[in-house]
């Protein structure tokens, strides 16, 4: 978020310093004045489309839609609990438990520098096995596959921040 509000900052100052330019010039010459008036409506474009994606960030993460905007870990797991952990995991739905650990192993790759460390610890083990299965497994494996489901739902479940609404209800 952070990172939004600098570009914001910066396409405000080139804003400012194209208008500052424009009041500086003394000359009659229309060259001059629509190269400067082209900067001007350069930045003005500029800060509408960084206000269209800073508006559009905080909708997700208030949210908690994916609109393929950057975001926040959070919100990202927060997607991903709702696409893979309701309900939760079925220690005879081999099936989905495969798929959650497919899903829990694609978010553990992308954001596995981004999550503490401890969370982290958490999902590698699970991390560690075959997305996609092609063979029949043993009971072990759908064992192994069922927990493998439930340490991703949970670790991911744990970097979501609870919304006012469940943190009101909570005596």
């Amino acid at each position: 978020m952070l990172l939004f509000v600098f570009l914001d900052i910066l396409v405000l100052g080139v804003l400012g310093a194209a208008l500052w330019k424009i009041s500086r010039l003394r000359t009659p010459d229309l060259y001059s004045k629509r190269k400067a008036s082209l900067y001007v409506v350069s930045a003005f474009i500029c800060v509408i489309l960084m206000l269209i994606l800073n508006v559009g960030v905080m909708v997700q993460d208030r949210a908690g839609t994916n609109l393929f905007l950057p975001g926040t870990v959070a919100t990202k797991a927060r997607v991903w609990v709702q696409a893979n952990g309701n309900p939760p995991p079925q220690s005879d739905d081999v099936g989905r438990n495969i798929k959650i650990v497919g899903a829990g192993i694609d978010f553990y790759q992308t954001y596995k520098n981004r999550i503490p460390q401890e969370i982290a610890t958490r999902m590698e083990p699970a991390a560690k096995l075959e997305s996609t299965v092609t063979r029949l497994l043993s009971p072990a494996e759908e064992r192994s596959y069922f927990e493998a489901a439930q340490t991703f739902v949970n670790a991911i479940g744990s970097l979501v921040p609870p919304t006012e609404a469940e943190e009101t209800v909570k005596p």
